[in-house]
């Protein structure tokens, strides 16, 4: 399981020198870009947290996937999101994960990085789950409204949950707002089920 304490502190400190070197921006699409290679290639992934491979055999393969990333028609498709597919800050801080056996933490830095990449333009994401799909003008009225009470930028990412029956569930980092049919019933469930018990507790 991962500490949190652990992914926090090695993302607070590459944002410190991301930020040092201007290099936020670009830091954040090469660690979202790394950490989509090791999402889609579990054999890539199982490799990097090895624990009998060296460190630097890790950040060669690594480096030999993006160089040759950089040399094919895919970098083509990727350019609106990657103009530099990988700062050298990303692969020295790859480094220092391999060499300190924490190859396990890298997608979590890199969306908690992007979450505060996105923080420091005034942005804030939001995970959204509705019980109906939402039409794009929905969706786009729904973001502004959590915009407008947050006092910020939302990224609102929508998702479908039918066991909802209706309503909203928020979620804002660890913060949830449950407005859904589904949360109120529980809620009465629970009222009901304390209100039951008291009266036991007076017989």
């Amino acid at each position: 399981m991962l500490s949190g304490v652990v992914t926090n502190r090695y993302t607070r400190g590459l944002f410190e020198v991301a930020k040092r070197n201007n290099a936020l921006e670009r830091v954040d699409q090469g660690l979202t870009l790394v950490s989509a290679l090791l999402k889609a290639n579990d054999g890539l992934k199982t490799m990097v947290e090895h624990p009998l491979i060296s460190a630097e055999d890790k950040l060669k393969v690594i480096s030999n996937i993006l160089n040759d990333m950089a040399n094919s028609s895919l970098l083509g498709r990727l350019k609106n999101l990657f103009k530099d597919p990988v700062h050298p800050l990303v692969l020295q801080f790859l480094g220092v994960l391999f060499s300190r056996n924490r190859s396990e933490y890298i997608t979590a830095v890199a969306e908690e990085f992007h979450e505060l990449v996105e923080a420091e333009k005034g942005r804030v994401r939001v995970d959204v789950e509705t019980a109906l799909p939402l039409s794009e003008q929905e969706q786009k009225e729904l973001s502004q409204k959590l915009g407008a009470a947050l006092g910020r930028e939302v990224n609102a990412h929508m998702e479908v949950n039918p066991d909802l029956i209706a309503g909203y569930r928020f979620r804002l980092g660890n913060r949830v707002i449950d407005a859904t049919v589904k949360g109120a019933l529980a809620q009465f469930d629970e009222r009901l089920l304390a209100g039951a018990a008291g009266k036991e507790g007076t017989l």
